[in-house]
């Protein structure tokens, strides 16, 4: 440890009796959207528990050898260690010499919830043995299977990007992988979080209806949970598609996602191979090409 901690933390660190110290932290510093704030964070040795939040709905424990940091929200243990390293930027603490072998991120819900899919998937990535490799939407659902729709080959990704700032990166994001490949860069929350990628776009009591799927404000989407619109972008967003957008449900938003560009005037989609193939599953696209009489053939070199 003594090649990150400089001597006044090492100090720190190795007293006994337990204190209370203030940690502040800005958007500059940090790099998260609307930063600016400070924590109480509880020293006893190396144990470091943060008041902030304490009735949040998670547990969020990270130990890295002897040191333990307890919070109650994703990003605060990395505040935590930027204190305890002396760095004042998220990314220099990113690029430090770590060992993921005695690096342990625990995520766990209050009661006996379970995680949601994209704390799950935070989760999973948090506790790589490894960092910045390619890996296959197959893969990871081998490694960790989700129950949702959304998944290793729809939103989680973007949500972790965007939503949790970390950098889990797609073909759309990083040149050098592949369609169908992702890779966490580090476990460290290092991309600024866009807080103009909420999705709900008008209130409840607004007459609106899916221009998609046709479902109406207050009725049941196919999910069969009350109606939520969102900012559906006609030509994909996510493709670089164009701004114009209409009233999207959330079912057809995330299932649709970038692999329909609608027509505005009459309505009627295209449909965007590239996506569609991008985020099958290897096997079932192995499967539907034998069914449409393709024969399939592995390059091995």
């Amino acid at each position: 440890m003594s090649q990150f901690t400089n001597e006044s933390s090492i100090s720190v660190v190795r007293r006994l009796t337990p204190y209370s110290v203030e940690i502040s932290y800005n958007s500059e510093n940090f790099n998260l959207f609307n930063a600016d704030t400070s924590v109480q964070v509880m020293v006893s040795n190396k144990n470091f528990v943060c008041d902030h939040k304490l009735s949040g709905d998670y547990l969020v424990q990270l130990r890295y050898g002897d040191i333990h940091i307890i919070t109650r929200n994703i990003h605060l243990p990395y505040v935590i260690l930027q204190y305890i390293f002396n760095v004042d930027t998220i990314e220099k603490l990113s690029k430090l010499d770590w060992d993921y072998q005695i690096w342990k991120f625990d995520i766990q819900n209050k009661g006996s919830k379970r995680l949601s899919s994209m704390f799950t998937v935070a989760k999973f990535l948090l506790n790589l043995d490894c960092y910045d490799k390619p890996m296959t939407v197959d893969e990871l659902e081998d490694a960790c299977p989700l129950k949702d729709k959304r998944g290793w080959g729809g939103e989680r990704p973007r949500e972790v990007y965007y939503k949790l700032g970390f950098p889990f990166e797609t073909c759309s994001t990083a040149v050098k992988l592949k369609p169908g490949q992702r890779t966490m860069r580090c476990p460290f929350p290092t991309e600024r979080i866009n807080p103009e990628r909420k999705a709900i776009v008008v209130k409840d009591t607004e007459n609106v209806a899916c221009f998609t799927c046709g479902v109406r404000n207050g009725e049941k989407d196919k999910f069969g949970n009350v109606c939520k619109f969102e900012k559906g972008h006609l030509e994909p967003h996510i493709a670089g598609g164009c701004s114009t957008a209409s009233y999207q449900c959330k079912w057809c938003n995330t299932f649709y996602k970038d692999k329909m560009t609608w027509d505005a005037s009459s309505g009627k989609p295209t449909f965007n191979l590239y996506a569609i193939i991008r985020d099958a599953p290897k096997r079932e696209l192995f499967r539907v090409m034998e069914q449409l009489g393709y024969e399939i053939r592995i390059r091995t070199t």
